[in-house]
């Protein structure tokens, strides 16, 4: 019974069938029919309609692609007088003879347009090369021309003009269920038809956009643009002349090479055993792009610089099937011929080389010339396979002759294209080769079975893609450049994995779109760069590997795009609604052999994963949009269906298919679902992308008021997340969008929400006065609702502004105010951001016990609530305040506690103000290196978000350091930019501070007016602001230059008076300070007993305080106070222990200051050579160091010494430079401060 449903079925399949009813001849009937029918249709449109029979389409793709037109011109008029049979005769043989040319360069014919012809190169299969492959094409169909003109001797000759093109496209098929065409469609064909109209009987027009892929090997001339229909701009356009046949340097060449150092001596050693008479081999290998080409050219320069002759054979996909065609590339180099060569003069080319060989003509020159198709009559009845034996005899003869009078390199490029006789040839050569000079270098690519592998004297050599840091170099010669912007090389490696060709043609494609820019050395991306599809520049080099695979293993590998880099083998079967076992043959296939993919075993079974992410990219971007909206909605369905238990798992995968899918609804619920996931995860970055991609999709729509709200929220979210990154721009015009949004929809509640988060943010971005009026509109807008939670956070943030302006009273009055109506509504976190507001306050006005317990409330309240972004604040301020407070290991603990949460939730702002905090700690210790490596840390951060506060704390925080360290040129810039940053954000507090450590940079210069200047500015600062506790250590600055220029009374009544206050509330740091000014005030007094006190007292608060500075200069002071009261046998042992700590700190200064002791004990010990080689290494580094203080002091003692000694003449000189150095110092001072500074470091002898 089944056997005859079959029959019955076969005959319905046959019905047009007339022979003998037998089955067998029906099925082979039908066989031939579908043979038949084939022709018609590419082989690869074959494949897909086998694949899948059923679908009503064949399934279309976006190509890059080359267009030519092919138009016969004369054959209207000759048709007038022609039988219309003979016509049809002549058009198909015409047509015959052009898809012969067309087939050899695997093109393949769109269409037939009567006389005319459409071919396409890049579709249905692409090619690295399809533009070249286009154009000698369609010079060899114009050569094919003229032989049919000869032939056909037409009264009027036919001529064709040829049009060509390259650029995207849409390979699909187009009609009715009925009817159906495979074509592409775009602009690129418009325009190749366009071109083909423009050029003139037998030309070959090409555009500018295909020149650009074949500049290197087209000999183009350049045409005037023409306008052509359509286009806006007039189309540069290029008249095509032909190939350039003879090998030459690619441009690559002219940049130095990049890495490739062990092979380059790998061949070299190679080329020395040829030089030693040993015939070698190197096999260079690679994937494609990996630089085969160009160590294999670097070969041969090697080989040129070691005296060798060298020759090359490029191998191409389209002439395997020629024979001889990779040997006739090498013969043509040798015997100088050209294409347009004729015959009789390739025949005296030929002849001279041989006879200058030594070489018989009569048995060499017909063998040879009959590769050229030049015919002799003695060798035509040597039967073929002899023929070959002896031509193969002659040409190994005349290289081993040839490599006999100078060693001879032979490079084959593109081996796996060879054709077999000249495989066959290499085979002879390389069997007998042993003991000649002869090199052979064979690049082939990684899937090529190399048949000389295994020999002795063969050499591999494998290319790997550069590492990243060899990528950013080659990156760097590529465009001349000596910097690239961070990130930028990240971009590119990304894409190109360090495959060299990869980058190279990345970099044009960026560079021609604008979405790089070079200037003064350096490239950097433009705002076009993360718009453009990187993918696109390399497509070719990809879709050539992909269109060799069948068309089961392209299917797989689409549809596998659409999941994303990564998937399941279980899923995409369910995509292809086919057995994961049926699934599995094609997949091993993509890894192992054509090693597009790598897999992986995890926990819940196999995944595969694109190996590279640019392949993924080029094979998403093949599949038609519309097809990807399909899959990506089949996709989405499909989760839906088997994760419906557990959607929240899966929602970053949900809204990624349905943001891509016909499905826009479920795109924008999914993605917000997802942003607000990542929120919580503080996953910042991923929830931003999420919020975009809904409001993209919303901003296509036409609103309701459901998603008018949706769009509300979803903006107010994604600015709170970009503040959060510190992307400050993004985050107020998303504040922005959405109170214009909230006003369109009459919403006050959103409006006043609005308007607070934009003044927070212009508070963030250092312009607080911007953000006032808002705050202020946020209040009147909350009472008048009767919101209670608004008002709240807008009296807070009013404090906030008075607090950082400096009106200590407004802004208390606003947080008490905050405080009670939180307390009155029991919300914590409104409480807790109260408590906080009147820690930061107390801290200002220096009562930090108080602000610690303030703090600490807040800090309870916050983590109640699980308010992480707060908590961290509020450990930055605790850490700080016990920094201030002396307690080191606690303010370690919160600063460490702060940092890690802040990197933990991604908030950049207070990462940067730990780290800065953390450094100040270090700083306290004296481990100034370290601080110095987290105040860079902390600057660079600020400086990415564009936080200028911080920016400002951190230029000040290193110059404090350089300061410390005696670098005091490098000092001023820092705290000059902080000073200016400060007063640019209106910040008087930081202002004051930043002005203070400038004037210690004066002082140390010895510049004391404009030192004084600076403390003076300072101090009015703090106490306009009401900052007492920084106020005083100002007053402390002061009477350090009062001290310096002898006003003793001022500065004795501040000493006393600080010092009296400070044991009263038991502020360790300022009484330390001003005890070490006391010192100093007492040293320049001579009160030596009143000395003592000061002197058991200071290194013990030093130690408490861990300033350790201020400890290794007690020492230092002891010493030089020893010196001055002659007490010479205790000095040693003090100097010895500050020089030890100077060293350790680095404090260059306090070097200097030990320096001079130095010299003045070596002076009591009338050991002058010394006391001069001391000083002068004093005097340079005081030079150095910009301490003019200290470089006067030391001219000074340096001409005492020569006086000391008789010498005049250096005693004047040091004199004259001392006086040089110590007027400017005293110019600006009254006679008596005058005295008292040059009092301070003229010491006699």
């Amino acid at each position: 019974m089944e056997e005859n449903r079959i029959i019955e079925e076969i005959k319905k399949l046959t019905e047009g069938y007339k022979g003998e009813d037998d089955t067998y001849k029906r099925l082979n009937w039908l066989k031939n029919l579908i043979e038949s029918y084939k022709r018609y249709l590419p082989s690869r449109v074959v494949e897909k309609i086998e694949l899948d029979p059923l679908a009503k389409k064949v399934e279309g793709e976006r190509r890059n692609i080359t267009v030519a037109f092919a138009d016969l011109s004369g054959f209207t008029a000759l048709s007038e007088t022609m039988d219309p049979e003979d016509i049809a005769n002549i058009i198909n043989d015409f047509f015959t003879r052009m898809l012969k040319i067309v087939f050899k360069y695997e093109g393949s014919v769109d269409k037939f347009l009567g006389d005319a012809l459409m071919v396409l190169f890049g579709a249905p299969v692409a090619h690295h090369d399809d533009p070249e492959r286009a154009v000698r094409a369609a010079l060899e169909m114009q050569q094919e021309m003229k032989k049919f003109n000869e032939e056909k001797k037409f009264k009027q000759p036919l001529s064709m003009s040829i049009g060509i093109n390259t650029g995207h496209a849409v390979a699909l098929n187009v009609g009715s269920d009925e009817r159906m065409e495979y074509t592409v469609i775009g602009d690129t064909v418009n325009l190749s038809a366009r071109l083909e109209k423009v050029a003139q009987a037998d030309e070959i027009i090409i555009s500018n956009y295909t020149y650009q892929y074949i500049a290197d090997v087209v000999d183009a001339e350049k045409r005037p643009s023409v306008k052509v229909k359509g286009k806006k701009k007039p189309i540069q356009i290029y008249l095509v002349k032909g190939m350039n046949e003879h090998y030459r340097l690619p441009d690559i060449i002219k940049l130095k090479l990049v890495g490739r150092r062990q092979e380059l001596e790998t061949i070299q050693s190679v080329i020395n055993k040829v030089k030693a008479e040993k015939g070698m081999i190197i096999g260079i290998v690679g994937d494609p792009g990996a630089g085969k080409t160009r160590l294999g050219v670097e070969s041969l320069l090697l080989s040129q610089k070691n005296g060798f002759t060298v020759l090359n054979a490029r191998c191409m996909s389209y002439r395997i099937d020629e024979p001889f065609s990779a040997v006739l590339d090498i013969l043509n180099g040798y015997f100088n011929i050209k294409k347009e060569t004729k015959e009789e003069e390739k025949k005296l080319l030929i002849s001279l080389k041989l006879k200058n060989l030594g070489m018989e003509l009569d048995e060499t020159l017909p063998y040879i010339c009959t590769l050229y198709g030049i015919r002799f009559s003695q060798i035509e009845k040597i039967p073929p396979e002899e023929l070959k034996k002896r031509i193969f005899a002659v040409i190994k003869k005349i290289i081993y002759r040839e490599s006999e009078n100078t060693p001879l390199a032979l490079r084959i490029e593109d081996l796996q294209w060879s054709d077999p006789t000249s495989n066959e040839l290499f085979d002879c050569l390389i069997a007998d080769m042993n003991t000649v000079p002869l090199l052979l270098i064979f690049e082939y690519r990684s899937d090529y079975a190399f048949p000389w592998l295994r020999l002795k004297n063969c050499t591999t050599i494998s290319l790997n893609n550069f590492p990243k840091e060899e990528t950013e170099e080659y990156i760097k010669r590529l465009l001349d450049i000596t910097e690239i912007e961070p990130g930028l090389t990240d971009s590119v490696y990304e894409k190109s994995q360090g495959n060299p060709l990869f980058t190279q043609e990345i970099i044009k494609f960026l560079l021609k779109k604008g979405g790089i820019r070079r200037h003064k050395g350096r490239v950097y991306a433009t705002n076009r760069f993360r718009k453009l599809d990187i993918a696109e520049s390399i497509s070719g080099v990809i879709l050539d590997q992909i269109d060799r695979m069948s068309e089961a293993e392209r299917r797989v590998l689409q549809y596998a795009s659409i999941l994303g880099k990564t998937f399941k083998p279980s899923f995409l079967s369910k995509i292809l609604d086919i057995p994961e076992s049926e699934l599995q043959p094609e997949l091993d296939s993509l890894e192992h052999f054509e090693g597009i993919l790598t897999s992986h075993i995890e926990t819940d079974g196999k995944s595969y994963e694109f190996i590279s992410p640019t392949t993924y990219e080029v094979v998403y971007g093949s599949l038609l949009k519309k097809r990807r909206k399909e899959l990506h909605s089949r996709i989405g369905k499909i989760l839906e269906e088997l994760f419906s238990d557990r959607l929240h798992e899966y929602l970053e995968e949900l809204a990624y298919h349905f943001v891509k899918s016909t499905d826009e609804e479920k795109g924008i619920e999914y993605s917000k679902s997802a942003a607000e996931k990542s929120y919580r995860l503080y996953a910042l970055k991923e929830a931003v992308n999420f919020f975009r991609q809904a409001l993209e999709l919303l901003n296509k729509k036409d609103l309701n008021e459901k998603e008018m709200k949706d769009k509300l929220e979803i903006l107010r979210r994604q600015g709170w997340v970009f503040k959060l990154l510190a992307n400050m721009n993004e985050a107020l015009l998303a504040q922005k969008r959405s109170l214009r949004l909230a006003h369109k929809m009459g919403s006050l509640k959103d409006e006043a929400g609005a308007c607070l988060n934009i003044g927070i943010i212009y508070q963030e971005m250092g312009v607080p006065k911007k953000g006032l009026s808002y705050w202020t509109r946020a209040r009147r807008t909350a009472k008048k609702i009767g919101d209670k939670r608004i008002e709240v956070l807008a009296l807070n943030n009013l404090g906030n502004y008075y607090l950082h302006a400096g009106d200590y009273g407004k802004a208390l009055d606003y947080f008490v105010n905050a405080e009670e109506l939180s307390s009155e509504m029991n919300d914590k976190k409104a409480m807790a951001l109260a408590n906080s507001n009147i820690g930061e306050l107390l801290e200002r006005k220096g009562d930090l016990p108080k602000a610690l317990d303030y703090y600490n409330k807040a800090c309870d309240l916050f983590e109640k609530i699980g308010e992480k972004e707060n908590i961290t604040r509020c450990l930055n301020q605790m850490g700080l305040i016990n920094l201030w407070l002396g307690n080191m290991d606690s303010a370690m603990k919160k600063l460490d506690n702060a940092r890690e949460l802040a990197s933990e939730i991604g908030d950049k702002v207070v990462e940067s103000l730990a780290l800065g905090n953390i450094g100040l700690a270090y700083a306290q210790m004296w481990r100034l290196d370290k601080a110095f490596e987290k105040f860079s840390e902390a600057l660079t951060i600020a400086k990415i978000t564009g936080e200028p506060q911080q920016n400002m704390f951190m230029n000040n925080n290193i110059g404090d350091v350089y300061q410390y360290q005696g670098r005091i040129k490098e000092a001023f810039d820092y705290h000059k930019n902080a000073i200016e940053i400060a007063e640019a954000i209106q910040d008087p507090l930081n202002e004051a501070i930043a002005r203070r450590s400038f004037g210690w940079d004066w002082f140390y210069t010895g510049d004391y007016k404009s030192a004084l200047e600076q403390f003076h500015k300072s101090r009015e600062i703090f106490n306009k602001i009401g900052d007492q506790r920084n106020s005083v250590i100002s007053t402390i600055a002061v009477a350090a230059v009062e001290n310096k220029i002898g006003l003793y009374d001022e500065v004795e009544n501040k000493v006393n008076n600080i010092e009296k206050k400070a044991r009263a509330i038991n502020d360790l740091e300022i009484l330390t300070l001003v005890l070490e000014l006391k010192l100093e005030f007492l040293t320049a007094q001579q009160r030596y007993k009143d000395m003592k006190t000061v002197f058991e007292e200071l290194p013990d608060l030093c130690r408490k305080i861990g300033n350790k500075r201020l400890y290794a200069w007690t020492f230092g002071r002891l010493a030089r106070i020893m010196v001055l009261k002659k007490e010479f046998d205790r000095v040693d042992e003090n100097i010895q222990k500050s020089i030890s700590l100077s060293a350790e700190l680095g404090d260059r200064i306090l070097q200097l200051y030990n320096s001079l002791t130095n010299a003045q004990l070596t002076i009591h010990k009338e050991n002058y050579p010394e006391t001069l080689n001391i000083l002068m290494k004093t005097t340079d580094q005081a030079r150095n160091c910009g301490a003019r203080e200290y470089l006067a002091a030391g001219l000074w003692l340096t001409a005492e010494v020569f006086k000391k000694l008789g010498k005049i003449q250096e005693e004047e000189k040091y004199r004259s430079e001392y006086e040089r150095i110590i007027s400017p110092l005293a110019e600006h001072f009254e006679e008596p401060q005058k005295t008292s500074i040059r009092e301070k470091l003229e010491v006699k002898i």
